[in-house]
């Protein structure tokens, strides 16, 4: 196949391309902030966006330039994988519309809140690095020393976990 074939088809199929927004050939803009348009690069969307700010492809799709300048929320303090607190990203992040926010790697035992303790030990205290291992009651040790570490079985949603009580109910629990 000859070069200016070639040259003749890309030109043709770029030509479909446009057919498609309009039957015409004429490019037809669309409100990027509302609605949805793929793209590639930032010439397409500033070919296809109308409407205010300039637009720029992120992530596969046009973007209002007004959200690109926006800075990062930070993350709460606290927000720690060695607490077993992650950072998530929830909302649209396509547009903008998000927010940080803490959640734990160890549900109904650390809870989402970087303010409430741990809970793998009532009572007592427990080394806690959630990027070493997941904390284990059994190796914790008790505020009071007239206590002991009694389990709490597991269920369908919460692994096991510990409480300090005194000497005297231990047989009683066992």
């Amino acid at each position: 196949m000859a070069e200016s074939e070639v040259v003749k088809r890309e030109n043709k199929s770029i030509l479909n391309l446009r057919s498609l927004d309009d039957p015409i050939g004429r490019s037809v803009k669309h409100d990027c902030s509302v609605e949805i348009v793929y793209s590639t690069n930032d010439y397409q969307c500033s070919r296809l966006c109308r409407g205010p700010g300039k637009y720029f492809s992120k992530n596969g799709a046009c973007v209002n330039s007004i959200l690109k300048n926006v800075n990062e929320a930070k993350v709460q303090t606290g927000c720690d994988p060695k607490s077993g607190l992650l950072a998530y990203i929830v909302g649209d992040a396509q547009f903008g519309a998000v927010r940080l926010q803490c959640l734990s790697v160890d549900p109904g035992v650390r809870p989402d809140d970087m303010n409430k303790p741990n809970k793998i030990l009532f009572g007592g205290t427990v080394s806690i690095n959630y990027l070493e291992k997941f904390p284990d009651f059994t190796e914790g040790k008790c505020n009071n020393p007239k206590h002991v570490i009694v389990a709490i079985p597991n269920t369908s949603t919460i692994r096991s976990t510990g409480i300090c009580v005194p000497k005297s109910f231990e047989s009683a629990l066992s």
